[in-house]
């Protein structure tokens, strides 16, 4: 995705320069390049600049604060470390707490910067969802991603609402993300997308 975007883009007369480093600050990735690539795959029209919204380093290893201070702000990236893991996902709907299903026909997605691999919404249960969250849990599908306990027992089973062809329920499924079903985060960080004049 990102390789199609950048030659799309070069394509351009003129092409449109990048001019700032994508999340810029992240305790989570440690390559610019690979922040540059990660920022290539989301599916803006524009340029928009990456602002660090939450991070658990920062702020502290609480979800309560997390909501406070990301939902209703707008489209994010959520980067989640787990040992050498590095995934996330990208949220094209403004978080909420109000325990619903939302973010319906947006492109939200999951990724995997460890495995290389885009994880488009493929819902595959009955009550397969985009986002969804609770004041204790924020969660990409009803089970796919789920962020919750402070960051302590989180899981990650993709086949659910998001998937790239794994049997649902197998060990594939199971640990491609975290590499085992439920885990402990080491870092979170919320990214927020807009330009410096619009905050």
């Amino acid at each position: 995705l990102a390789q199609r975007r950048e030659q799309k883009n070069k394509a351009r007369k003129p092409p449109i320069p990048l001019t700032f480093q994508p999340f810029q600050g992240t305790q989570i990735i440690t390559n610019s390049q690979l922040c540059t690539v990660l920022y290539l795959c989301f599916p803006f029209k524009a340029q928009p600049q990456t602002h660090l919204l939450f991070s658990s380093v920062r702020d502290g290893r609480s979800i309560k604060k997390m909501h406070e201070m990301i939902d209703g702000i707008g489209i994010t990236a959520v980067l989640v470390q787990k040992g050498n893991y590095v995934f996330g996902g990208f949220a094209a709907a403004k978080w909420n707490k109000n325990g619903q299903p939302f973010g319906e026909g947006s492109s939200s997605f999951l990724f995997s910067l460890s495995q290389d691999a885009f994880i488009p919404y493929k819902p595959r249960t009955p009550d397969s969802c985009q986002l969804y969250a609770t004041e204790d849990s924020l969660t990409f599908g009803k089970y796919d991603l789920i962020l919750t306990d402070d960051f302590d027992r989180c899981s990650a089973i993709i086949e659910n609402s998001y998937g790239i062809g794994f049997t649902p329920g197998s060990t594939e499924a199971k640990t491609f993300l975290a590499g085992e079903p439920v885990f402990r985060a080491d870092i979170v960080e919320v990214w927020g997308f807009f330009t410096i004049e619009q905050q």
